[in-house]
């Protein structure tokens, strides 16, 4: 949780952790990363897919998940 007050939510703080821990990763040579969240978590799960994360639908309730979580955020 970056933000957790409201006048700091919203300004890219998020995004750069982000860019600068993929950048970590792909620096010592990791080829994978994966990461977890909570469904209600929408503005991190929106900072995830726009470094680049997707997810791993392994299962049809996951499908099911995503397609909720798509529908709120407009993708």
């Amino acid at each position: 949780m970056v933000a957790c007050r409201p006048k700091y939510q919203g300004n890219g703080l998020g995004t750069g952790l982000n860019a600068m821990a993929v950048r970590c990763l792909l620096g010592i040579g990791m080829k994978t990363a994966y990461l977890t969240t909570d469904d209600f978590r929408i503005p991190a799960i929106k900072s995830y897919l726009r470094a680049g994360f997707y997810p791993d639908i392994k299962d049809e309730s996951h499908r099911e998940r995503w397609d909720k979580i798509y529908g709120i955020i407009g993708k």
